[in-house]
């Protein structure tokens, strides 16, 4: 009470202001004890008295408290509040307070021996007068900060103290002042409340500060994050040389979020990414039809894309080497590439150039003689391939003679001549004997 007291003096002693009938704002808190003193130097010598008054009011009434007149203190029947008590040199002391004790306390000094000065001066002259306006305010509590998250991901964040005479609230976000010294906005039975949006999203460092003239406090809150919903899916490809797909899906918003990747309706991954994107490389041939989605308690989105096979550098070409009639017959093949472009090349000269097929194979005869070298390569937009081989001969085969061919004809038909008629000339031959014996 004492150290109280004090501040409530000094608080008067450096208010001061100059001129006539200069007011002097004084704050304090419930059962604190405030000292008015009047500012003049009265007399107190017999005959010589000064005569003061002190007079409190507030907007709906006005009353003297008590008067020094003669050097004698004269207390009036004053009911609003009994807590007080004056010196004979003027000073007003009010002990514990109460908010009964708030208003204009009003002193006046009229001229020393003027025995006609009554409760409203009587025509006294005036010498003197100062006004004090006394608040009683009760303290702010702690503020309470509630952030309320928003679907968007952004919240609304309430200060609110419970108990406090004219509150005035600051809201600091992130070390900047998002509303400062503000009254309250709203009045909840005794309490009352600020609000201020956070459009983006966090996390925030929050602090809540509440002052009045009596009292200040606050609280924080660090690091604070709102959920929020995913936002749509971006997909991402990639071909490889090998012919894989590698498929990235990922989410520039969304908190803890859940993701599926299915591949041609095969669930290939499902799980939680703290860097809100999951990859997969696909090596089972294309085409593919891929979908992801993401999803936490706020909702979900998915995202569906089919994708071609991806084209695929040429493998090493394979030559097949033949011989059909002293002629050199020629196959090059690769067994992967996409849209592979052939070219083919005996002994240095180009037979084949830039040629495309879709079964992955060209042929060529070469009637050349040998020895033949061939040269076959192979090439798309991802690279090329060649091969190359040296085949020396294939084995001659001449044409039969014409008089070979007679010679094996009459011998053919010799034997043919004899097998066929053998049997006429034994039959014959039979009947004859046959014949003779008759």
């Amino acid at each position: 009470m004492r150290n109280m007291r004090s501040l409530c003096v000094l608080c008067v002693l450096l208010s001061t202001v100059q001129g006539e009938d200069p007011r002097i704002d004084i704050f304090t808190r419930p059962g604190s004890d405030v000292l008015l003193p009047l500012r003049y130097n009265v007399s107190t010598e017999k005959d010589k008295c000064d005569v003061f008054i002190w007079v409190w009011n507030n907007t709906r009434s006005s009353s003297p408290i008590s008067k020094s007149a003669g050097c004698k203190m004269k207390r009036y029947n004053f009911t609003t509040f009994t807590n007080y008590n004056t010196s004979m040199d003027g000073h007003l002391t009010l002990t514990a307070v109460t908010r009964n004790n708030s208003g204009i306390y009003t002193v006046t000094v009229y001229n020393v021996g003027d025995k006609n000065v009554g409760d409203k001066n009587g025509g006294g002259i005036r010498i003197f007068q100062e006004n004090y306006t006394l608040q009683v305010q009760e303290p702010v509590s702690e503020p309470l900060l509630n952030v309320s998250c928003l679907l968007d991901g952004g919240a609304n964040i309430v200060c609110r103290t419970d108990v406090g005479d004219d509150p005035r609230f600051s809201i600091m976000v992130n070390g900047r002042f998002w509303l400062e010294n503000s009254t309250s906005s709203r009045t909840v039975g005794d309490a009352n409340e600020v609000s201020v949006p956070a459009a983006s999203t966090g996390p925030w460092d929050i602090t809540c500060s509440v002052r009045n003239r009596v009292s200040e406090s606050e609280t924080n809150k660090a690091e604070v994050i709102c959920p929020v919903p995913p936002s749509d899916l971006v997909l991402e490809d990639l071909c490889l040389h090998n012919g894989s797909l590698q498929v990235s899906c990922s989410a520039e918003n969304g908190t803890d979020l859940l993701f599926s990747l299915s591949v041609n309706n095969t669930l290939l991954q499902e799980s939680r990414k703290e860097e809100k994107r999951v990859n997969v490389t696909l090596s089972s041939p294309g085409p593919w039809g891929v979908k992801c989605s993401a999803r936490n308690h706020l909702g979900e989105k998915s995202k569906n894309q089919s994708y071609p096979a991806c084209p695929v550098p040429p493998s090493d070409p394979v030559l097949g080497i033949s011989c059909y009639n002293s002629s050199l017959q020629i196959s090059c093949s690769v067994e992967k590439g996409t849209d592979p472009i052939f070219s083919l090349s005996v002994n240095g000269i180009l037979l084949l150039e830039n040629v495309t097929n879709e079964q992955k194979r060209v042929n060529i005869t070469s009637s050349s003689p040998g020895p033949w070298h061939v040269y076959c390569s192979v090439r798309n937009h991802l690279g090329g391939k060649n091969k190359s081989v040296t085949h020396l001969t294939c084995p001659v085969y001449s044409e039969p003679s014409c008089l070979s061919c007679l010679q094996k004809s009459l011998i053919g038909g010799a034997v043919a001549l004899i097998v066929t008629t053998s049997p006429l000339l034994i039959a014959y031959f039979y009947i004859g004997q046959n014949t003779k014996k008759e």
